[in-house]
């Protein structure tokens, strides 16, 4: 399914749809801090919903809160469209769904030498969980080709495990990735 079928399966006429955006700064609202947000300013960020009457960020213009927003700085505007929704999803499984102890402002002991096993580490929301988790305090395994698993391992994961394998048997090893 293409993107404009997949948009037309999930909103009906008038809708306005997308989540994730980069954008530069064109006006501001009378609550916005300018300490925080200035005029001109290439910004990364998501609108709440996905389908909606009021907001949608595959338009040329997004009306957005400030605050779920953030400078594109350090990576180029493309990786920054790509941050907030899987970030996002990540927290509302790890935090929301699993209900796992949150992060801050350490780890918490509760989390201390258990595991969580995260299906496609290499996924943009699996990196993002494997970090979170491993915040967490939590040991992590996740599933990938074997090609990912020294990047998963540098993002986190104690064990990485070669997705196409149907029956796998793991020990922890020092090297993490058996």
């Amino acid at each position: 399914m293409g993107v404009e079928q997949h948009a037309a399966f999930i909103s009906q006429p008038g809708d306005l749809i997308g989540c994730d955006f980069v954008g530069q700064v064109t006006a501001m609202g009378s609550n916005v801090p300018t300490s925080e947000v200035k005029q001109g300013e290439l910004r990364w960020g998501f609108v709440r919903g996905g389908v909606s009457k009021d907001v949608g960020a595959k338009y040329r213009y997004v009306a957005t809160e400030w605050d779920l927003t953030s400078v594109v700085a350090g990576i180029t505007p493309a990786q920054a469209a790509s941050l907030p929704i899987p970030l996002v999803t990540a927290i509302q499984a790890l935090y929301l769904y699993l209900r796992l102890p949150q992060p801050f402002p350490e780890p918490s002991p509760d989390a201390k030498d258990k595991w969580i096993l995260i299906w496609s580490g290499a996924t943009a929301v699996g990196q993002f969980a494997i970090q979170l988790a491993k915040l967490t305090g939590l040991k992590v395994a996740t599933t990938a080709s074997p090609k990912r698993f020294d990047m998963l391992k540098a993002w986190g994961a104690d064990v990485v495990v070669d997705y196409r394998v149907r029956h796998a048997s793991c020990t922890e090893t020092e090297g993490g990735n058996r």
